[in-house]
């Protein structure tokens, strides 16, 4: 039987116990990302599956990249969201998986959303529900409004590397990886882009939750970022964790944030300039 949605918490990430309390509300729908290897055993109850390759695309031999609103639009489509319903998005791998379809839910002008804290790994530790059967689907027309609001291109990001417009770049990969001390096409950072390793923001390697609000807020400005009104742009090497500090930022009240869908795959790609070591430039 359905019941009314209780009041939301403040910000972008939900709890266990109040996804468990609005299993059965009227407007929710719950996406499990990925997993889709155990979805049909275990998932929780009432999710619809979305692949994680439903939501990406390989452009012009940039993979990763989030592809046109025609091939996304059957994929959200079966899902039955509407412009009033409420989107909660989850997975098993930290908060990346479904952090980048929110993102994507976002391009296409849908941000009535949130992402369970903790994913599936918190809720099957914490033994909660679990189901093996798929609910039935109602699919619609998912009405899209693509916006570029939270996309970056790799012009943008170049200009504020040249120091020709405003921002505040954040890479989001591990220590080496921006260091340069890696192997492979593309090795360092973008020029002026300060560190902080996504999974840094977590509780722990082994703790999916995310810290709490003012631990984040004090690391964010450790690195010089504390005005939420300040444009930033962050990145990874192929938007996946770069899509979950993304998140974390709007979490935050950060207005202004953008995902730079190419990252370093395409950086690389295009030959552009790189700086190694510790210093953002």
């Amino acid at each position: 039987m359905s019941q009314p949605l209780s009041d939301l918490p403040t910000g972008l990430f939900v709890s266990p116990d109040w996804l468990q309390q609005n299993l059965d509300a009227d407007g929710l729908c719950i996406v499990q990302v990925g997993g889709e290897n155990f979805y049909p055993r275990m998932h929780i109850p009432g999710a619809h599956l979305v692949m994680y390759m439903e939501i990406v695309a390989s452009v012009e031999g940039v993979p990763g990249m989030l592809p046109s609103p025609d091939m996304l639009h059957p994929t959200l489509s079966r899902l039955g969201i509407t412009p009033e319903t409420l989107v909660v998005a989850y997975d098993a791998t930290g908060g990346l998986d479904a952090a980048r379809f929110l993102w994507t839910l976002a391009c296409m002008g849908h941000e009535k959303f949130v992402t369970l804290d903790g994913g599936l790994g918190a809720w099957y530790q914490e033994q909660r529900p679990m189901d093996g059967e798929a609910p039935k689907e109602a699919p619609g027309m998912f009405s899209s409004s693509p916006t570029g609001r939270y996309y970056a291109e790799m012009e943008d990001v170049r200009a504020i590397a040249d120091g020709e417009a405003e921002g505040f770049l954040i890479d989001t990969r591990s220590d080496n990886e921006y260091l340069g001390q890696t192997l492979g096409p593309v090795r360092g950072h973008v020029a002026g882009a300060v560190h902080m390793d996504w999974i840094s923001n977590l509780k722990g390697p082994q703790n999916p939750y995310i810290q709490d609000d003012e631990s984040l807020k004090a690391r964010f400005a450790a690195i010089g970022l504390s005005d939420t009104a300040t444009p930033v742009t962050v990145y990874c090497h192929t938007a996946h964790r770069a899509a979950h500090t993304w998140l974390l930022l709007r979490h935050l009240g950060f207005d202004n944030v953008k995902l730079y869908d190419g990252s370093m795959a395409e950086w690389g790609m295009r030959r552009q300039p790189t700086v190694r070591g510790a210093e953002p430039r």
